[in-house]
């Protein structure tokens, strides 16, 4: 009897040991994994900034920066190249609020990923894949140095393999570069985590006169996020430069910190470093959109969000069934302890009013006041809107309509 209840306990208590640690284990996994995908290693500095900064600072999110191409313009040597690489790493490390002056760089890694070999860093909450493609120039033509090859031309066939500059991989279609990505992405996905892709915005119209390969790294980021539930943050780039400031000081003030720290390692290296009015005139500003991708169901980009430039969808976003009435669809995900998403539909252009309470009624922030066309919109809550945890409604009113929904905040 006793023999029985002794191993009844060592059971029970080795049952109990197994599900602490799972618990453990999934408490210490990042709630959200944030994908910046580039084709140069000061884009992300440059146009989403800020954005990178707030990610990096929040716990238990994962952040993961893919730099396509070695951005080695025309120069003939590695220096160059070497040193921008250099740059983005100090960025993320100023990103984590350490000096990437006194602070060593984490060691180099290679990463096998659909059987190519990938350059990797990784250093707390952040890694770095860095594919080191050729660069495509301005005009998208490409270099002699490595044979004219683009990304752009491996994708509409005009070359049949695309080489990285270091010659440690050789993507032999479309497909197999895409993949590449793919799998990355897949491997560094916590399971249950909440996705987000930024990456260029595809839009011409949008994004007009963008650098040929940004615009191949969003159609990569677009193609490789294809079947996962994602947030994408879509960014407005060159043409970003013409919009108003519309960052805050602080947010100003942490950009120029990841852009300083970024070019201070390609001026150590005796490189031009880029810190001149040619790129400084994107400080202080951050134009993109939110999408949200759900596998196997078009989906209509939403108005713009914070700090973006109010953008009016195209016949491309529309390919969608759309409800014929009124809908204001329950926010997610609830309940939210850093963002989520409330989307609507208007069947008929009209003025709308979308407004946040407390469950006393009073009113804690409007988000939409003003009229709009048919169509599905989306719109992006940032926990920080409201002032404490708990149940709050989401009102929308159109015309003598109204619709309502209960979010939970969980700070």
């Amino acid at each position: 009897m006793v023999k029985r209840l002794f191993s009844a306990f060592l059971l029970g208590f080795g049952l109990l040991l197994s599900l602490t640690s799972r618990v453990q284990a999934q408490a210490g996994q990042p709630k959200d994994v944030v994908f910046y995908i580039t084709a140069h290693q000061d884009d992300w500095q440059l146009f989403m900034g800020s954005n990178a900064y707030d990610d990096v600072q929040r716990r238990r999110t994962k952040v993961i920066f893919i730099c396509l191409t070695a951005g080695q313009a025309a120069d003939l040597g590695d220096t160059y190249w070497k040193s921008r690489e250099t740059g983005c790493l100090n960025a993320i490390q100023a990103a984590t609020c350490l000096s990437a002056s006194s602070e060593a760089l984490p060691p180099a890694g290679t990463q096998t990923i659909n059987k190519h070999e990938v350059a990797m860093y990784r250093y707390k909450n952040t890694a770095a894949y860095f594919f080191r493609l050729p660069d495509g120039g301005y005009k998208g033509d490409g270099y002699p140095r490595t044979n004219f090859e683009t990304i752009a031309k491996l994708k509409n066939k005009k070359i049949t393999s695309l080489t990285s500059l270091d010659k440690t991989a050789t993507y032999t279609s479309w497909g197999d570069l895409v993949g590449t990505v793919q799998q990355l992405m897949k491997r560094e996905i916590n399971d249950g985590a909440r996705v987000w892709v930024n990456a260029p915005d595809l839009d011409k119209v949008r994004n007009p006169d963008d650098h040929p390969d940004h615009m191949m790294a969003g159609v990569l980021a677009r193609v490789a996020s294809d079947d996962m539930d994602c947030r994408q943050h879509l960014y407005k780039e060159y043409s970003a430069s013409k919009e108003k400031v519309n960052l805050t000081l602080d947010q100003t003030a942490n950009q120029t910190a990841l852009y300083s720290a970024y070019c201070k390692a390609i001026s150590d290296a005796g490189q031009p470093s880029g810190w001149n009015k040619e790129h400084l005139v994107w400080i202080g500003r951050q134009y993109f959109r939110l999408r949200h991708n759900v596998p196997n169901t078009p989906s209509q980009p939403g108005p713009a969000t914070a700090h973006s430039v109010p953008m009016p969808a195209t016949s491309a976003d529309t390919a969608t069934v759309e409800p014929v009435q009124l809908t204001l669809e329950g926010n997610y995900p609830n309940p939210f302890d850093q963002s989520s998403l409330v989307a609507y539909y208007l069947p008929n252009s009209a003025p709308v009013l979308l407004r946040i309470f407390d469950v006393t009624g009073k009113l804690i922030v409007t988000l939409v006041e003003k009229k709009q066309v048919a169509g599905r919109y989306e719109v992006w809550l940032d926990a920080n809107q409201f002032p404490s945890s708990g149940q709050y409604i989401c009102s929308l009113q159109v015309g003598s309509e109204r619709r309502q929904i209960r979010m939970q905040v969980a700070h």
